[in-house]
């Protein structure tokens, strides 16, 4: 079991993307400059946080960017979505080579976080590299299907900051890179190309969903609150 042989590279990883939300705070800006009254730009760092449509959202800084690391890796959603899927490897005894007890629940554990670790900063570093923005946009088209297709199409397709779309890299990189370097403290027989390329096609399977997610929460949101 190798898990605690990876766990300086993930500690180096820690304090990096700490220190990238350190340097993204010391050069923010004061709260509510250059925002638009009453209209509050949406938070880059919240899963659920959308671009509604016809929103003019300006493109976000390096800094900005950055700090998505930390503020998805280290907040209670996080935390707590980690803990779930450990929980269920633990209950599968997936993989078996870890045991059971706190001895095996511990590097599923850390498994996990050091999986959303590595694809957030591959993802935030191509953002960067390819001028793309990470935050979703609602689409400004009607309908289920053609809302569900703009959800899914951006998987593939990434908006630009200077406008229009690219090929997604921020998914691509994100997905392949943290399935790859994942697998290298997994089990050997889990250390596979199709073991990887399964990982990377579960990934790109739910951020389709939680396109969708994002696509249609403002519906989601007013229903409950009706049954309420």
């Amino acid at each position: 079991m190798r898990v605690p042989e990876r766990l300086p590279a993930l500690s180096l990883c820690l304090l990096l993307t700490v220190a990238s939300q350190a340097q993204e705070q010391s050069q923010s800006p004061s709260p509510g400059h250059g925002a638009a009254p009453h209209q509050p730009a949406p938070v880059a760092g919240n899963p659920l946080a959308v671009i509604p449509p016809g929103n003019a959202s300006p493109p976000l800084s390096l800094g900005q960017k950055l700090s998505i690391i930390p503020r998805r890796v280290f907040s209670p959603q996080a935390f707590g979505s980690r803990l779930f899927l450990a929980s269920i490897q633990h209950w599968r005894d997936d993989p078996t080579e870890w045991g059971q007890g706190m001895a095996g629940f511990g590097p599923r554990l850390a498994s996990n976080y050091g999986y959303l670790i590595v694809r957030n900063s591959f993802q935030a570093a191509a953002d960067v590299a390819f001028r793309t923005d990470p935050r979703y946009d609602q689409c400004t088209c009607r309908g289920f299907w053609n809302r569900t297709a703009h959800a899914w199409r951006r998987v593939v397709l990434a908006r630009r900051d200077s406008g229009g779309e690219i090929l997604n890299f921020s998914q691509l990189a994100g997905g392949l890179a943290a399935s790859y370097v994942a697998a290298s403290w997994m089990p050997d027989r889990l250390n596979t190309t199709s073991e990887n390329l399964r990982r990377t096609a579960i990934y790109y399977a739910g951020r389709g969903g939680g396109n969708m997610l994002r696509e249609f929460y403002p519906e989601i949101r007013r229903l409950i609150r009706r049954k309420r």
